[in-house]
């Protein structure tokens, strides 16, 4: 059973260092003994577990995506990353595609990540907030409704 992707923590290709640091691009290789194609693939679900990430917080997948690419862990000759960069590349030919078509999209064009950074925050703050209305709980917004008084 595959776990729920919420932030780039969850993603297949991240992991955590000693120190508890996030490893932003670190596939865990398969051994020797398994095909190139293999690897490809995997790289391929990896780019999967980002379009799932996209769907709850389009900033960390933003995010996820530069860091991957920019990390030193990188290897471009492993297949791993083969894969994972064709999806990506598929991905940007996809973006092109709707930016060339500039009057029917029903968005920007231009991703914005401040915006999409905001965006996901009001989105867990809307959660946050149904989640207590199903407790009986009313949300406070400030000291005095929290009882603190100043």
């Amino acid at each position: 059973m595959k776990h729920t992707i919420t932030s780039r923590n969850d993603l297949s290709f991240t992991a955590r260092d000693d120190a508890g640091a996030t490893l932003d691009w670190h596939p865990g290789r398969h051994n020797m003994l398994v095909s190139h194609d293999a690897c490809v693939k995997r790289g391929l679900e990896f780019f999967e577990d980002l379009e799932k990430l996209a769907d709850v917080d389009e900033f960390d997948a933003y995010t996820a995506i530069r860091l991957a690419l920019c990390s030193n862990a990188w290897k471009p000759d492993c297949g791993e990353e083969m894969g994972f960069a064709d999806a990506i590349a598929r991905a940007v030919i996809i973006g092109l595609r709707a930016m060339r078509e500039k009057g029917i999209l029903p968005f920007d064009r231009f991703f914005d990540p401040t915006h999409s950074q905001w965006c996901s925050m009001q989105e867990r703050i809307e959660l946050a907030e149904l989640q207590l209305a199903r407790f009986k709980q009313k949300p406070w917004r400030t000291y005095e409704e929290a009882g603190f008084a100043k």
